[in-house]
């Protein structure tokens, strides 16, 4: 995720993790403006993606207290 400064051209450190997973696991990236879930739950489960994505809007959609962005997806 984009740190201050990240669009000013100046150049950056990034900081990177490596972690091993399962094939088609899940994963969700969000921005702050994101209501906090039960994570771990909500991955487990055996929805889809669309449905997960369907569900999350749901819950995101009465916390309009900043902006917000999320990504749902699963490792090949």
């Amino acid at each position: 995720m984009p740190v201050t400064g990240y669009l000013s051209g100046r150049p950056m450190q990034f900081r990177t993790h490596k972690y091993k997973y399962e094939s088609n696991s899940k994963f969700l990236i969000h921005t702050d403006g994101f209501k906090n879930i039960n994570t771990k739950a909500f991955l487990t489960s055996n929805q889809s993606i669309p449905a997960l994505v369907a569900r999350l809007k749901v819950l995101q959609q009465n916390s309009k207290k900043d902006d917000m962005s999320f990504i749902v997806g699963t490792f090949l």
